[in-house]
């Protein structure tokens, strides 16, 4: 029977609790005919009874069979509605991750989620909240609030110690001459910084211009913030095109340069305009990309696990042997992407991995098909991990 928006609410109930998995799955289904309120409640059941299950270690991966979970997933994964969600929800969490983390972001992020719609906001709720311990989304709305309201007096106890700055002679000159000029100043005993009492701070406390905070002592600094903007600039521009001039590879190459600079601080001090356009960024299709094959790797990662801990399996080798199957699977930029996503640099530049053979051996040796090596034959094994990845179709790339 095709589920409608008129008789979804009145399918006559059912036995067992795969056989509810399963209805559920018809209405959030493509083509069931049911509104788009039905498929979104669908969507928050599922994902609810499948985080209870995990946690609880009863209920849906317990007493399903395989069948079960792959018709479940294979609409959780591919369903419009679903990827409406998702997109809703990474939206919500990109705007979250861009905002300056000395401000009230949680704040911020309740004040976007209460300017939605109610439907939008429970898309959000659905992909965002923490469903099995969440009831409801004013629920969860109230506990984002008890958050905001910490971080705000987080930040008043923190004025005590606020600095204020008192423009130079050369940044006043720069400003009588033009309102919209702009003065970088790069010389640390040019800036007059004082405390709330009116003390000079010492220069450990001001720190260097054009330098990361968490760069290791005695690095030099990098004042030149012109030649900054101009290549985030060029990387943006390449990520942002639409008109078919670069191909997907050239953009992700730009994205994971672009992201690179805004790590490691070469976009400090730069101007609103440059905050623009990383909100743009974190909208392309590009990133979109990276968020996909991010999402795809952690259900199949998630569902090895699941599987492991029902069988009582090790979790770790299960993981890790699904995991090599996923990148089996991919072409060279789906497998590209998926390290991306898992190959993030911190804020010193640091990642993971050098690179993706390094990843998958790795994985080997999780998965238990690699034994271990000491650190001296790290270089014999990237020598012999190689042929095997042109074996199993991964591509290995810097």
């Amino acid at each position: 029977m095709q589920v409608t928006a008129s008789n979804a609410a009145s399918i006559p109930p059912v036995s067992t609790f795969a056989d509810q998995m399963r209805q559920k799955a018809a209405i959030l289904a493509d083509g069931s005919g049911a509104s788009d309120d039905q498929k979104l409640d669908a969507y928050i059941a599922i994902s609810r009874a499948m985080a209870q299950s995990a946690s609880t270690g009863t209920g849906w991966f317990q007493e399903s069979t395989q069948a079960d979970r792959d018709a479940v997933n294979a609409v959780m994964d591919n369903s419009t509605m679903a990827k409406q969600i998702r997109a809703a929800g990474d939206a919500f969490n990109a705007r979250g991750l861009r905002a300056p983390r000395d401000t009230n972001v949680m704040a911020a992020q309740l004040a976007d989620l209460n300017s939605l719609s109610d439907f939008d906001q429970k898309m959000i709720f659905a992909s965002t909240a923490s469903l099995d311990q969440t009831g409801t989304l004013e629920s969860w709305k109230a506990s984002l609030q008890e958050n905001a309201d910490g971080r705000a007096r987080q930040l008043q106890a923190e004025t005590a110690t606020a600095v204020t700055v008192t423009l130079s002679d050369e940044a006043k000159a720069a400003l009588a001459k033009d309102a919209n000029a702009s003065a970088v100043i790069t010389d640390p005993t040019k800036l007059r910084l004082v405390d709330m009492a009116g003390n000079p701070l010492p220069p450990e406390k001001i720190g260097t211009p054009g330098l990361h905070p968490l760069s290791p002592p005695g690095s030099p600094a990098n004042p030149d913030y012109q030649n900054n903007l101009d290549r985030f600039t060029q990387l943006a521009n390449v990520v942002l095109d639409e008109t078919g001039a670069y191909s997907r590879e050239e953009k992700l190459d730009a994205w994971n340069a672009q992201y690179r600079m805004a790590v490691t601080g070469q976009l400090m001090g730069l101007g609103p305009e440059v905050s623009q356009r990383l909100n743009d960024l974190a909208r392309s299709s590009t990133y979109q990309d990276i968020e996909s094959a991010r999402v795809r790797l952690m259900n199949v990662q998630m569902d090895a696990f699941r599987r492991a801990d029902a069988a009582g399996a090790d979790q770790d080798a299960a993981v890790a042997q699904a995991t090599l199957a996923h990148l089996n699977g991919l072409d060279d930029f789906e497998r590209k992407l998926t390290f991306t996503s898992v190959n993030a640099p911190d804020m010193s530049g640091a990642t993971r991995y050098t690179d993706f053979a390094s990843w998958q051996q790795q994985l080997l040796v999780q998965a238990g098909l690699f034994a271990p090596l000491a650190d001296e034959k790290r270089e014999t094994a990237s020598a012999i991990a190689k042929p095997y990845a042109a074996g199993a179709k991964v591509e290995a790339w810097a």
